[in-house]
């Protein structure tokens, strides 16, 4: 018995909150993110267990942890106001080939055995340094692909492919390490962000973008912080997200030192913990994935 394609398309039946995943410009863009997560989170691994042979420091692990952060402290409210004025598409297309380039480097450096760890403190500084301007754009981009009433699905997928790759990506990491070497991982991350290049070059975005404002970019900034002023939902959002940021994330930096010197697992056993941090976060997107169609606006970033 034959089957017509619309035949098909009718028995293809998707919960509400996988809509977007029909989408033709989103799917393929969700698919390489994923992908490129993954490539990030082996990369963690790699690099951080590397830190830790190369300097036996607990310091200069958190050093390099800060490093990688410390742009985002600084020009993270300047990166949200770039990322509405220009153009994303091509925004994105750049910062991932900055950190093609630098994960490229870093795995070269590592292959000669001329690495040192101020190369590693230099190269987190250039890749957190274009994440502030790249984050706040990649979610922006999930609205020019969507149409508004399926952002907070595509937002909730896009947040748990993330939390997926968390649990995928640090695994493969520390098994990637006795297989390829640490420079393995530098290479792996390398090749992961082709597979969102690819689709950033070939989609075409639902919605046309603004690339050019009446206003200037201090006015922006001025009604930015005004709108969350203003706001106490999303005060309470910022402030949950410093107390995290400052108090509960640092832990993973550490991670290394946990894995050598007091669990003694080595490697693949700095991934497995890497992992199981992920497990509960994965868990939390998933629930939100389900329940995006039913949470009001504040609760659901509340929840995000």
């Amino acid at each position: 018995m034959a089957f017509s394609t619309s035949s098909v398309r009718r028995l293809i039946v998707f919960p509400v909150s996988l809509h977007p995943l029909k989408d033709k410009n989103f799917a393929p863009f969700l698919f390489g993110s994923f992908l490129s997560s993954i490539g990030f989170w082996v990369q963690s691994v790699g690099q951080s267990w590397q830190v830790l042979q190369l300097t036996n420091s607990a310091f200069l692990l958190g050093l390099v942890g800060f490093a990688a952060l410390f742009p985002n402290i600084v020009l993270s409210l300047f990166g949200g106001v770039i990322a509405d004025r220009v153009n994303r598409r091509p925004l994105l297309i750049g910062t991932q080939i900055i950190f093609l380039s630098t994960a490229t480097l870093l795995g070269i450096l590592t292959t000669l055995h001329i690495i040192t760890v101020w190369q590693i403190i230099l190269m987190a500084l250039i890749n957190g340094t274009f994440n502030t301007v790249g984050i706040p754009a990649w979610q922006a981009f999930i609205g020019d692909l969507l149409e508004l009433e399926q952002l907070k699905q595509g937002i909730a997928l896009n947040s748990m492919q993330f939390n997926l790759s968390r649990v995928i990506g640090p695994a493969l990491g520390g098994f990637s390490i006795g297989v390829f070497g640490i420079a393995g991982s530098y290479y792996l991350n390398a090749i992961s962000y082709v597979a969102v290049i690819i689709p950033l070059i070939l989609i075409h975005p639902r919605h046309r973008e603004r690339t050019s404002r009446q206003q200037g970019m201090w006015q922006d900034l001025r009604e930015g912080l005004s709108f969350a002023r203003k706001r106490p939902s999303l005060r309470v959002i910022l402030l949950l997200q410093f107390i995290i940021a400052f108090l509960v994330f640092p832990y993973i930096v550490l991670l290394p030192i946990f894995a050598r010197d007091i669990f003694h697992i080595g490697a693949p056993g700095l991934g497995v913990l890497n992992s199981a941090s992920g497990i509960g976060a994965l868990s939390g997107a998933i629930l939100l994935v389900v329940l995006s169609q039913h949470l009001k606006r504040g609760k659901f970033l509340l929840v995000l």
